[in-house]
């Protein structure tokens, strides 16, 4: 009874928060389909009145659903659960940063696919500055692309203008203790043949890298193969 009375409380503070002129205009703009307005109006909201609690989550479900802007829709989620977290909504909000990680992820490996097997850790963009959330993933993808190693084992961060807040290791290959760069003219037989100097034994090497390898017989010149 006791959550049920906070969940109509939430709603009770979205729906007078839903009211406010400032709200309004950012809800009208949105229902005309402009959204790119609506978001620039929901985040002057935030700017001028951080209490409008209920802007994150609009906010965030725009910039997730619209702007593909997954790190910035997380970081609204979470905001919005940390200020309201008995929401009646909190199961959605939470599949939905779920579902936010993943395609972050998945865009991460599409511009990298050299990171295939790398352990990017969970809740990175929280490691990230809040004070400016609405570039964090540019300034994620910067950083990566400034520390990543291709030839060692590790990528390591330390504390950075890119706003990691501590020192992280992710270990390249995680069933693997050895890699191997993928040259011109490469195969996962020919791979196979001059790892293990047994050409048939290339589905260890596919069975290793299934997220990086959608096809069996398509490796990209330069990619970065984990060898167990």
């Amino acid at each position: 009874m006791l959550t049920a009375s906070c969940s109509r409380s939430v709603k009770v503070l979205d729906d007078q928060e839903s009211r406010t002129k400032l709200m309004q205009k950012a809800q009208a703009e949105e229902n005309k389909g402009d959204n790119d307005s609506a978001i620039r109006l929901y985040k002057e909201i935030l700017d001028k009145n951080p209490g409008l609690i209920r802007a994150h989550l609009d906010l965030a479900l725009l910039l997730h659903q619209h702007a593909k802007d997954y790190v910035g829709a997380i970081y609204h989620y979470k905001c919005y659960l940390e200020w309201r977290p008995q929401t009646e909504k909190r199961q959605m909000i939470e599949e939905n940063i779920r579902l936010a990680e993943n395609q972050f992820a998945s865009v991460i490996l599409k511009r990298y696919p050299s990171l295939a097997g790398v352990s990017i850790p969970r809740g990175a963009e929280n490691a990230l500055s809040r004070n400016d959330p609405n570039s964090m993933s540019e300034r994620l993808e910067k950083n990566i692309r400034k520390d990543k190693t291709l030839s060692g084992q590790t990528i390591e961060s330390g504390k950075s203008a890119a706003g990691w807040s501590e020192q992280t290791t992710a270990q390249v290959g995680r069933k693997s203790s050895r890699t191997y760069v993928v040259k011109t003219g490469d195969t996962l037989s020919t791979i196979a043949s001059e790892v293990y100097q047994d050409k048939n034994k290339w589905r260890l090497i596919f069975d290793a890298n299934r997220e990086a390898l959608r096809d069996s017989e398509k490796v990209k010149v330069g990619q970065v193969l984990a060898i167990p």
